[in-house]
Formats: structure tokens, C-alpha cells, sequence
């Protein structure tokens, strides 16, 4: 109380502590506490407790710790250990575990996390004991049958990794294996007498990035009919900064380039209920929903909902009401001569003032007439 000054005992007199409990240093810092800390907001917590899911590439012990952090001001009583159990259950990103979670009707929290732990472990070690390169996040492919047929899913499901496809008819999206589908047919056609070799000039050619695709995959270079000295070949880690920042600078380069060539904007979103236009297939549709996949919606052409990209969609104009038009004002002596422009609304031409009788039977004045045709 000395340290922290005259506000403080202020403060703990107005406590609603009695002479017993303030002599007590537990009771005094729980109600400093109540005092400065303030209130949370349990439906906030408990809202952001309930949507907590394991994020790709995040490992399970900080997945589990995040989750008994924000279980800390949910205020579930009893319930904690119970609530918090279901959520990892839920909340894993292993399908198959949090199936086999939910069969077993003895399961406690402190087994839950177990059984959550070792399987990581175990997943690890096996692609270790295997060779294999560690599980892959997400694929992005084309929608090949081979890709969308239920074996596929299934495998995406066991070995927990996203697939996202490239929308239809617009190849373009996965330029990216495209292109290295391409590159590699000209290496083959070009070399059809010895296509190792091809393939082994085009492993050891360093990039833009001033690494060769063996150096990124395996992190040494590798033997040539190139002569290089011996040292070249030893294993050296790559350095994955330094590559990842000269990546991303040679990708914003070629975005902009292509952006500037092609004259590319951003179009607006589209709303479910709009009418569109499927350039590929020359029909109207209606916008249902946006899809999952990037720059893609699910529409309706009257047949079948399909899923198109949003290249491949033109928003068509909306009907607009004609207004109704005013009624027309009779003929009367007063608006005789009214110009034209002020008896029919909506003429923004020349003006035309309507001639009496006598103004149209008066001989005109030709060009070059000066005063008039008495000779003044």
C-alpha cells in the first residue's frame, strides 16, 4: 500500500472488505483486481471459444493451449474440463482422430489430449522413417476426374491437407503447373534421344532467384557434364529467406506486368439474385452464392447450378421503369404561342416560336438588305 499510494487506500476503503479481510493479502489483491481488471464479456468469450479450430500448420500442443487460454473467462463451472474436451475434439484438423474421439463414450479430457499428441508424433516419425517429405498443406489442382472422383477426397481426408481446383474453363487459374507442364514437353521433344539428360540440365540451371531446383529440393547441387569444382557439390542449406523475399519481389513484378499488358481491373463482386451472363457457354444465369474457391460463384442456368469464375460472368443491366409520362396541356388562346421547347417537355433542340398567320404571309428579308423595303 506504501508503493502504490493515497488513491489505493482510497480505493480499498471503499471496498466493500471488512477490518478482518483487509488485514488478509489474498482478499486485498482479489479485490484490487476486480477493481482495475474489469468485467469480461462472457458471451464474447464464450463466442470466440466455440469457433476456435485447429488453423493449417498449427501443431496440437499450441492448438490446445489456445484453447484452455480462452476457456480461462468463459465461466463454465463444473463444465470446464468438458467443454474444453469437446472443443479439441471438434476442433482438430484430423478427421479420422475426432472420429475416433467421439466413438468412445469413456473419454476424458487428459486422454483426449493424449491421443491428440501422439498421433502428431507418430505422423511425424513415420514420414521420417519413410523418407517422405513432410504433409502438404494444401494442393491446388485442375478439375480432372481423376482429382474429383470420391478416392481423391478421401485420401485429401486421411492424410489432412486442403484441395482446392481451379475453376472450370479457365485454365489460366493454375497457370502455375501449366507452365511447368510445358516446359517440361519441350525439354522431352526437343531431347528425345537421352531425356535424363534434359531433365538433368534442367535441375541444376539456377533460377532467378540464383538457386537451382536441386539446390531448393535437396540443398546441394548435383554432378553435370558442366565442369564445376568439387566444393560446389558439397550439402549447403539454402538460405530460404533471402529466396522467399526475391520470390515474392519477381511475382509483384510479373502481376504487374501482366496487369499493364492486359489492361486488368478488379470487377466488382456480384449479389446472389443478379443476372449474369456465361461467356463459354452464351447463356443468362442467376448468381446463387459465392463459392468456396477464390474468384468464383455458384450460378443457375435453369438446368443445373454450376460453378463459373467470375471472368467468365458479366453482369447484365438491370430493367429500368420507364417514367409515366405527363398529360399533354389542351390548345387554349394563352398557350398559342408558347415555344416548343416549353408546350412538349424533353425537346432540348432549337427553339421554334409557332407563327401567327400574318407572320408567315410578310415577305422575308433577303441577304444583303439593310433598313427596310421603302428605301429608309
Amino acid at each position: 500500500m506504501y508503493f502504490m499510494g493515497e488513491d489505493a487506500e482510497d480505493i480499498l476503503d471503499a471496498s466493500p472488505l471488512t477490518l478482518d479481510q483487509k488485514q488478509n493479502y489474498a482478499a486485498v489483491i482479489k479485490s484490487f483486481s476486480d477493481y482495475f481488471v474489469g468485467r469480461h464479456n462472457v458471451i464474447f468469450e464464450r463466442a470466440q471459444f466455440n469457433v476456435r479450430k485447429q488453423e493449417p500448420g498449427e501443431s496440437a500442443d499450441s492448438f490446445i493451449t489456445s484453447i484452455h487460454k480462452l476457456a480461462e473467462h468463459c465461466n463454465f463451472g463444473v463444465l470446464r474440463e468438458e467443454l474444453i474436451r469437446d472443443r479439441i475434439v471438434v476442433g482438430i484438423r484430423n478427421i479420422a482422430l475426432s472420429e475416433k474421439l467421439q466413438i468412445d463414450a469413456d473419454l476424458t479430457l487428459q486422454k483426449a489430449v493424449s491421443q491428440v499428441k501422439q498421433s502428431e508424433v507418430v505422423k511425424q516419425q513415420q514420414a521420417v522413417m519413410r523418407g517422405e517429405s513432410p504433409q502438404a498443406e494444401e494442393l491446388r489442382s485442375d478439375n480432372g476426374p481423376q482429382f474429383s472422383s470420391a478416392e481423391f477426397t478421401a485420401f485429401a481426408r486421411d492424410y489432412d491437407f486442403l484441395h482446392v481446383t481451379s475453376s472450370p474453363y479457365f485454365s489460366q487459374s493454375n497457370g502455375e503447373a501449366e507452365r511447368a507442364v510445358k516446359t517440361v514437353k519441350l525439354l522431352l521433344l526437343k531431347n528425345e534421344e537421352d531425356p535424363y539428360r534434359a531433365m538433368l540440365a534442367y535441375r541444376v540451371t539456377p533460377l532467378h532467384h540464383g538457386l537451382s531446383p536441386s539446390e531448393l529440393l535437396m540443398g546441394r547441387r548435383l554432378r553435370s557434364p558442366l565442369p564445376q569444382a568439387s566444393s560446389n557439390l558439397k550439402p549447403q542449406r539454402p538460405r530460404t529467406k533471402a529466396f522467399d523475399k526475391k520470390d515474392y519481389q519477381l511475382k509483384c513484378t510479373q502481376a504487374q506486368n501482366f496487369d499493364s499488358r492486359h489492361r486488368a481491373t478488379q470487377k466488382p463482386e456480384l449479389r446472389p439474385g443478379q443476372s449474369v451472363w456465361i461467356s463459354p457457354s452464351k447463356q443468362t444465369a442467376t448468381v446463387i452464392r459465392k463459392a468456396d474457391t477464390p474468384r468464383s460463384y455458384v450460378v443457375d442456368t435453369g438446368a443445373e447450378e454450376v460453378r463459373r469464375n467470375r471472368a467468365h460472368l458479366q453482369a447484365l443491366p438491370e430493367p429500368q421503369l420507364q417514367p409515366q409520362s405527363a398529360p399533354q396541356e389542351p390548345p387554349t388562346p394563352q398557350n398559342e404561342h408558347r415555344t416548343e421547347r416549353e408546350a412538349t417537355p424533353g425537346t432540348p433542340i432549337r427553339e421554334q416560336v409557332t407563327q401567327t398567320p400574318k407572320a408567315r404571309d410578310a415577305p422575308r428579308r433577303q441577304e444583303g438588305d439593310i433598313g427596310n423595303f421603302n428605301g429608309y
